[in-house]
């Protein structure tokens, strides 16, 4: 026996299903067993429910008495959450030195990196190297080792990693 295909992300509720037998789940979670599309429909109007379609592809169909509307709204919510939560967790800021930055400038910068470690925000480090200075890497791990030595917030650090013209250390709370 055919079935047609339900279109992709569309759940069917109430009228909308075309089965003629479908597998019942009553509100509290316990099997109601495999009845006529009618049956299941007068079930859930009787609990002021919706009938949902919950396993299309199942031998037969199966569907679920419950509040759609509220199912709905919570699934959203769950997602906005878990969007808020991936969007918070990849915040990478950026602080940029050069080798010939003073000692009152580098307090401030890394009063700066406290702040954003405080706020569970990672923390990107990136000493320029300009002119001369490109030959002599040296200068930039100088003042890398004095900004580590202002910080105040507790905070891990990768390895310095070079390409070209920049020295960039990640530094995690």
């Amino acid at each position: 026996m055919s079935r047609p295909a339900p279109a992709p992300n569309r759940i069917r509720v109430n009228g909308s299903i075309p089965h003629k037998h479908v597998r019942v789940i009553a509100p509290d979670g316990s099997q109601a067993g495999v009845l006529d599309i009618g049956e299941a429909r007068r079930r859930a109007e009787a609990a002021e429910l919706d009938l949902v379609e919950v396993a299309p592809n199942a031998d037969p169909p199966v569907c679920k008495i419950m509040d759609y509307a509220k199912a709905r709204f919570e699934a959203e919510r769950v997602e906005r959450d878990q969007k808020r939560k991936a969007h918070a967790a990849a915040v990478v800021k950026e602080i940029q030195l050069s080798t010939v930055i003073e000692e009152h400038d580098i307090k401030i910068k890394a009063a700066q990196a406290d702040k954003f470690l405080a706020k569970h925000n990672r923390v990107r480090v990136v000493v320029t190297l300009k002119g001369r200075t490109i030959n002599r890497p040296e200068q930039a791990d100088a003042v890398l080792e004095k900004f580590f030595a202002q910080l105040t917030e507790a905070h891990t650090q990768e390895d310095p990693s070079r390409s070209g013209r920049r020295v960039t250390v990640l530094l995690r709370p």
